[in-house]
């Protein structure tokens, strides 16, 4: 798993990319804990704010994508 930041000149504000290999708790984990910190990034604070979760693979079966619903929408490219 790994997170990066990118700080966007154009609307001053930091986008966020979490790589993870999992779906449901590992991923919510993560958004939960990040969603609402304020980060600082060259004198400008920005509020992290998760607009979407992308997967390569989706595992319907255990119903993941459910759970991260209720936090922003869910794309996944192979249902499996």
């Amino acid at each position: 798993m790994s997170i990066s930041f990118r700080f966007c000149r154009i609307s001053s504000c930091l986008r966020s990319f979490v790589v993870n290999l999992a779906t449901g708790g590992t991923a919510e984990g993560i958004a939960r804990s990040l969603q609402g910190r304020k980060i600082v990034k060259e004198g400008v604070a920005c509020e992290v704010v998760i607009h979407e979760f992308i997967f390569l693979v989706a595992l319907d079966e255990l119903q993941g994508a459910e759970r991260l619903e209720k936090i922003a929408p869910v794309k996944s490219l192979i249902h499996l």
